[in-house]
C-alpha cells in the first residue's frame, strides 16, 4: 500500500521542503541523506502547489496565481512561510 500523506497543505509543504515525515505520535522522522538531497526549496514547493498544480490540471488560465480575472482563495497566516524555519512549516 503506498504511503498517503494527510490532506493538510502545510504538512505537504513541510514534507516537500524537509523530506521528513511525522510519526503518529507527532515526532519527526528524519529521512536518509539520499532523500534529503532531493528536497525542494520553499519557493519551488510553493510554485508547484499553486501555479504548477493549475498547469497540471490545464486550468492555469483560471487558477494558480493571484492575478485579475482568476479565481482565488486567500489564506491569512501568522508567519511568512518563506522566512520560518523549515521544521516549523508543518505548524
Amino acid at each position: 500500500m503506498p504511503h498517503v500523506f494527510p490532506p493538510d497543505v502545510f504538512y505537504q509543504l513541510f514534507a516537500m521542503v524537509t523530506r521528513a515525515e511525522l510519526a503518529p505520535d507527532g515526532s519527526i522522522c528524519q529521512p536518509p541523506d539520499w532523500i534529503v538531497h532531493n528536497a525542494l526549496t520553499i519557493e519551488e514547493a510553493l510554485h508547484l502547489m499553486t501555479v504548477g498544480s493549475a498547469y497540471a490540471l490545464d486550468r492555469e488560465a483560471e487558477v494558480g496565481s493571484l492575478v485579475p480575472g482568476k479565481f482565488a482563495d486567500v489564506v491569512v497566516l501568522s508567519d511568512n512561510p518563506l522566512t520560518v524555519p523549515a521544521l516549523a512549516l508543518k505548524d
